[in-house]
């Protein structure tokens, strides 16, 4: 899919953890080769920067003689049933968004967990709440997430994450000049 839809930027919401079915991107050396149906994809990081609040991590990937740059967000400490930092999942929503525009508005985002719905429908219901010009309501998070869930069903899965998107989308909009300018992906 990486390849396929011409993804450019990943969002990745779990620890490297042996409980949790997630596909390392790169080794522990900076590189990696990936199979994918009949499809063979090389790794190789160019560049990683902690900043605190999540690893970016550039990744160069090759097919045959085709080259690609992929801008790789981890969130580290987001774990299956935790809460995380409001702050954090803002920052790194806002990085991903910053991404996004700068490789070109169309590029697909593809972000993800363990299962691909708790925390992915999670932020993703916080990434589209925080562009929406409407206020934060629990009608207007209802309406969003039944939207979401017409592509994939268990998106959010618990009273603890909506809660915490309403959380995260408020401490957002009522504080525009923390975010206005912020050097968030850096």
């Amino acid at each position: 899919m990486l390849w396929e839809r011409d993804v450019r930027v990943v969002v990745r919401l779990s620890p490297d953890s042996v409980t949790e079915a997630v596909a390392r991107y790169i080794d522990d050396h900076g590189g990696n080769s990936w199979v994918m149906g009949h499809e063979e994809l090389r790794v190789q990081m160019v560049d990683k920067h902690n900043n605190g609040v999540f690893l970016k991590r550039t990744l160069r990937v090759v097919k045959d003689t085709k080259v690609r740059n992929i801008e790789h967000y981890h969130l580290t400490n987001w774990t299956v049933n935790s809460a995380n930092s409001c702050d954090q999942v803002v920052r790194l929503v806002l990085a991903a968004k910053e991404a996004r525009n700068r490789l070109g508005a169309t590029t697909p985002v593809l972000v993800h967990c363990g299962a691909g719905v708790g925390r992915t429908g999670t932020f993703i219901t916080i990434w589209c709440m925080m562009e929406s010009q409407q206020p934060c309501t629990s009608q207007t998070l209802e309406d969003k997430l039944t939207f979401i869930r017409k592509s994939r069903m268990s998106m959010v899965q618990t009273e603890d994450q909506y809660v915490f998107i309403y959380h995260c989308v408020t401490h957002y909009k009522n504080n525009p000049n923390k975010w206005n300018n912020q050097q968030v992906g850096k």
